[in-house]
């Protein structure tokens, strides 16, 4: 899955977010287009890939070397942007 950070989710329209709650197919559509069709490991991932989602999309992937803390987890993680 790929997941928008904070700040992405940040400046998504107060409408669209309120569509998106009231819509869930809508929602769901959303929500598929941001997870990999099959089993991609992040490890796996390399520059300009191309990824093929749930909504038989295809994501470029660009990744970028900075390592971060999980909010969650405090674990390190990779930091990356997918240019969709």
């Amino acid at each position: 899955m790929f997941a928008p950070s904070d700040k992405a989710f940040s400046n998504v329209p107060k409408r669209i977010l309120d569509d998106l709650a009231k819509n869930k197919e809508l929602l769901k559509e959303v929500l598929t287009y941001h997870v990999a069709s099959g089993n991609v490991k992040s490890t796996d991932l390399s520059n300009d890939m191309l990824v093929e989602t749930l909504e038989k999309d295809k994501v470029r992937v660009n990744i970028y070397g900075k390592v971060g803390r999980s909010s969650q987890t405090g674990k390190e993680k990779a930091c990356f942007e997918i240019t969709l």
